[in-house]
């Protein structure tokens, strides 16, 4: 399993618009202990998870990141749990046009 699969698996992803924040929170499960060789499976793999790799995986998803506002680390060893948040560009409402001069346009049409 590679990094984003592994993100994505066992992150919740929460997108703020309006105040322009992405805020990722991941919890995962304590790393399998294994005696023999023969035991070994994906639930004992050591997984680190940084900031750039949340970041990445953010950017393939079609997220425009400006910045980071929290760095953390994830390790199955020791820390189960870790929460980012990334600045993105705000929703803005785009301004609606003046159309005053069409309106007077007609005004001036309607007068002839």
């Amino acid at each position: 399993m590679n990094i984003n699969e592994y993100i994505e698996k066992h992150s919740t992803v929460d997108v703020d618009k309006k105040a322009g924040l992405v805020t990722v929170t991941m919890e995962v499960p304590p790393r399998k202990v294994v005696h023999y060789k023969h035991q070994e499976c994906e639930a004992s793999q050591r997984v680190k998870v940084r900031t750039g790799d949340v970041q990445g995986y953010l950017v393939n998803s079609g997220m425009e990141i400006l910045s980071t506002r929290t760095n953390d680390s994830i390790d199955n060893n020791r820390k189960l749990t870790a929460r980012w948040e990334y600045n993105i560009t705000p929703a803005v409402k785009k301004k609606k046009k003046n159309n005053r001069k069409d309106n007077l346009k007609e005004i001036i049409e309607d007068i002839s």
